[in-house]
C-alpha cells in the first residue's frame, strides 16, 4: 500500500503531497535522522481535517504539533507514547485559519526549545529535551492535508534538503 501511496496520483493532489489520500491517515516520514536547525513548510487543510507535524519519532513515541480546523480536535503541542497515549498535551492558542488557504509554518530548534511560526507570526516556544538527531514528519487524518515545499536546514552545516 505504501508504494501505492508514494507513487500514485492521489497522493499529489496538484503536485502537493496529499495525505488524505487513500482514505485518509496516512503518515509521511523522513528515513534518516537529522541534526535539525529549523523546519519550513506549505500546508491546507481542507474542512474538517488536520495535520500533525511530528518533530522527533522514536521508537519511544514521538512529540509534535497539531492544526486543526476540526471542530472536535483543538491545535495542540503533544507527546505520545509508543502505545499511542498522549503523555503531553498542550493547547495552542492559534488564529483561525482558513480552509484551502495555503498556510506557511517555520519551526526553530535551539538550546532546548522549539520556537513555531505561522505565517510569519510567532506563536509560541515549547522546552523539550529532543535528541541530537531526530526523525521527523506529517501524519494526516481522514480528510485532505496538503503539504508543500518542505525545506529542512540541518546543523552544522546549515545543509538543505
Amino acid at each position: 500500500m505504501s508504494d501505492l501511496f508514494l507513487f500514485g496520483v492521489k497522493a499529489w493532489l496538484g503536485g502537493h503531497l496529499n495525505l488524505g489520500a487513500w482514505h485518509g491517515f496516512q503518515e509521511v516520514l523522513y528515513k534518516e535522522e537529522l541534526h535539525i536547525k529549523e523546519i519550513e513548510f506549505d500546508f491546507s487543510l481542507e474542512s474538517g481535517s488536520y495535520l500533525n507535524v511530528i518533530l522527533d519519532k522514536r521508537k519511544k513515541g514521538y512529540t509534535g504539533l497539531r492544526f486543526s480546523v476540526n471542530q472536535h480536535l483543538e491545535n495542540i503541542y503533544f507527546a505520545i507514547s509508543e502505545l499511542g497515549e498522549f503523555k503531553k498535551n498542550k493547547p495552542i492558542s492559534m488564529p483561525t485559519r482558513q480552509v484551502q488557504f495555503w498556510h506557511h509554518v517555520r519551526l526553530n530548534f535551539e538550546d532546548g526549545m522549539v520556537s513555531f511560526f505561522l505565517d510569519k507570526e510567532e506563536l509560541g516556544a515549547f522546552c523539550e529535551s529532543f535528541f541530537d538527531q531526530r526523525r521527523l514528519g506529517f501524519r494526516g487524518g481522514l480528510r485532505n492535508a496538503l503539504i508543500d515545499n518542505v525545506v529542512i536546514r540541518e546543523l552544522p552545516q546549515g545543509t538543505c534538503y
